[in-house]
């Protein structure tokens, strides 16, 4: 994109973000978007900002009212950067087009603790949000947390990763409906390159191309499974190994391992794509991590270490 094609308020929304990461030594592409859902709220931002452990960060963010947290993807930050590294429209943003996290902690992390602790926890679709402290999710899981120390420990970095560019998209308006915990970006990606296959042989890369999503297909872009046979349809669409509970444990950890890395690498040359379009390379950010890197992301073959060919 041009640079006189960019948004002037976008660029310097944008700018000004780079510009705190910098200060505050915080790499853009780990930057926790639940500081920016929380910004109008000083006692908030500081109460989220002040706790270290990611966990703990989500759950105090799932308690606030909903009219006080907007969706972390949908801030206004989020959509300025949409506007420049993907090249879409503004106001299509929220009308042809809906902003979606791809890859959920929750879905995961609640089945992680019935598998592991034979404990079910199911979260409403307020969650706390209208700061029910009786629900038993937000009491055990908060108040309780040691008592899940096996399960946290695993999931720490990517509920760090959760909220943050490189696991951000945008797909078509209406494409979740219905999905609810079943959610797994894989699958998602599958059914989207069914629907764009079906439209025009080359839409499908394009799409991959355009979101920088390469670390989430191979490099002939045919999508990569999170997990050992998740598109086998006699299996779990959750990462499920029966009564085998190492089987279990090896595909949660699967999951949580390629999904973080190709988190990271999309948020890497998402940033990277901000800091050359609006000619903002003077940062040291972008001078150790980002200058030379390729020009595109890997692909997933490239990036998992365990990736098997099908």
């Amino acid at each position: 994109m041009a640079m006189n094609a960019v948004n002037e308020a976008s660029a310097q929304l944008i700018k000004q973000w780079l510009d705190k990461c910098e200060r505050e030594g915080i790499l853009p592409w780990k930057w926790d978007f639940k500081l920016e859902s929380v910004a109008g709220n000083n006692k908030n931002v500081l109460d989220i900002q002040n706790e270290s452990d990611p966990i703990q960060r989500i759950f105090m963010w799932y308690r606030l009212p909903k009219k006080e947290s907007p969706e972390t993807e949908q801030t206004e930050l989020a959509k300025a950067i949409y506007t420049v590294a993907f090249g879409v429209d503004r106001k299509q943003l929220g009308i042809g087009f809906s902003m979606d996290v791809m890859n959920s902690f929750w879905t995961t992390y609640q089945w992680a603790i019935l598998k592991r602790y034979g404990i079910s926890f199911v979260k409403s679709i307020e969650f706390g949000n209208e700061h029910d402290t009786s629900d038993p999710a937000d009491h055990s899981l908060r108040n309780e947390y040691s008592d899940y120390s096996a399960v946290n420990d695993l999931f720490k970095p990517f509920a760090a990763a959760e909220h943050t560019i490189g696991n951000f998209v945008l797909v078509s308006r209406g494409f979740n409906n219905g999905r609810g915990n079943y959610d797994y970006w894989d699958l998602g990606m599958w059914l989207i390159k069914t629907f764009l296959d079906y439209v025009e042989s080359s839409a499908w890369e394009g799409y991959v191309d355009k979101l920088f999503l390469q670390p989430f297909v191979t490099d002939t872009y045919e999508v990569a499974e999170f997990w050992e046979d998740h598109f086998d349809e006699s299996e779990s669409i959750k990462p499920d190994g029966g009564e085998d509970k190492q089987k279990t444990s090896q595909l949660i950890s699967q999951w949580l391992n390629h999904t973080y890395l190709s988190i990271e690498e999309r948020g890497k040359f998402i940033t990277k794509t901000l800091c050359e379009t609006l000619g903002e390379k003077d940062y040291q950010f972008y001078k150790t991590h980002l200058e030379t890197l390729s020009f595109t992301p890997k692909f997933a073959n490239e990036l998992w270490p365990d990736f098997k060919k099908k």
